[in-house]
């Protein structure tokens, strides 16, 4: 069930930065399609962009030797569990996928319509954080390269090594309503995964989440988000800053 907002109801507005502030979309689907044919993986990219997102996230997460280690376990996904698919095999073809998304997000990614137009609102009236699955060091390479960084000072970018666990899990959110001191209710979360409304509602934080990302309607309606929107620029009317 959605309900309304208005900008007297927070202080502090976190958002994801992938999927949210960033559109990875393009990037991410292409580096799939590339993985597939140079692998003949038998794969649909577009039923299996979710389960390459949260893959990705951990292999940019995960030191090089830790990912070696727990490859059997980090790489047990539908898509790479065929019967002659080694897990060595598995590694390469991983590696590669991540190599090529890498390369298409430094090369083209872009802004969601609209977002540094919010920024610009929101950093005048309330207090802004990031929070993402990505390293602090390469979310501030990202806000930089867009110059973002405008909006959001360094202390006030998480990412997951600030904490050690990923989202669902609370951890994060609950970190930044300490450091920035502020209550819970007081704060709006800006995702575009299931896993966002989760880690949300498990701090006590209303999640806004929107469609726009990787994940489908369904999967984000199950997890009861605050407000469910098409895109992030529909915050504009909700908010009163058109």
């Amino acid at each position: 069930m959605s309900h309304e907002l208005n900008l007297r109801s927070f202080n502090l507005v976190i958002f994801d930065l992938d999927g949210v502030i960033i559109d990875i979309a393009d990037c991410l689907k292409s580096a799939l399609i590339d993985g597939i044919t140079k692998y003949s993986l038998k794969a649909n990219p577009d039923e299996i962009l979710v389960d390459l997102a949260g893959l990705i996230e951990k292999i940019q997460a995960t030191p090089i030797p830790e990912t070696i280690l727990n490859a059997k376990e980090l790489l047990d996904v539908e898509y790479l569990n065929s019967a002659d698919i080694t897990v060595l095999k598995k590694l390469r073809i991983a590696s590669y996928i991540y190599s090529q998304f890498k390369k298409n997000k430094d090369e083209n990614a872009i802004l969601y319509p609209r977002i540094k137009q919010l920024l610009s609102i929101l950093n005048k009236k309330k207090k802004l954080a990031i929070l993402t699955n990505n390293r602090k060091s390469s979310a501030i390479k990202s806000l930089n390269k867009f110059g973002l960084d405008q909006f959001f000072e360094e202390k006030n970018v998480y990412g997951f090594d600030e904490t050690g666990k990923f989202k669902p899990e609370p951890d994060g959110l609950l970190k930044i309503l300490k450091d920035m001191r502020v209550k819970a209710d007081k704060a709006i979360f800006i995702g575009d995964m299931p896993t966002d409304v989760i880690a949300g509602n498990r701090a006590g934080v209303r999640t806004v989440c929107v469609t726009s990302g990787l994940s489908q309607k369904n999967d984000i309606e199950k997890e009861n988000p605050y407000l469910l929107l098409k895109e992030i620029q529909d915050l504009f009317p909700i908010l009163g800053l058109d």
